[in-house]
């Protein structure tokens, strides 16, 4: 009967082999339990959060038991409601964080979305941001 390894299983087994043979330093993975079974991920109600519904699935079976998605309006009310502890994520473009950041608001951010849109504005002629 084959074995069948939980995804974080086999991205250790897998980063153990590269170790052997390349002599690379050993990747960390997660802990097997996680530190929080809740996530909550900001609803603007844009098409732009589809993507964080159809993870749902991939965060449950990464251990997160509880997935919520606070309605929260787009723009500055998103950097209002992370830094008060009502989500804990966002998909945002990454420069509307700015101002927020610059008031000190205790928000951290992680990596730049909407790439893909920002190449269609200039794909479709757009030389200048949109915003």
């Amino acid at each position: 009967m084959p074995t069948t390894y939980a995804r974080r299983r086999l991205l250790k087994a897998l980063s153990g082999a590269a170790v052997g043979i390349a002599g690379m330093p050993q990747v960390l993975t997660a802990a097997e339990a996680l530190e929080t079974a809740r996530v909550r991920i900001v609803n603007d109600g844009t098409l732009c959060i589809a993507p964080l519904f159809a993870a749902e699935e991939l965060l449950r079976a990464e251990g997160f038991t509880d997935v919520q998605y606070p309605k929260i309006a787009a723009g500055a009310q998103v950097d209002e409601g992370l830094a008060r502890g009502a989500a804990d994520f966002s998909v945002f473009v990454p420069f509307e964080h700015m101002l927020a950041l610059d008031m000190g608001a205790p928000i951290t951010v992680l990596a730049g979305v909407h790439v893909g849109c920002f190449d269609c504005l200039h794909a479709k002629g757009f030389t200048k941001s949109p915003i």
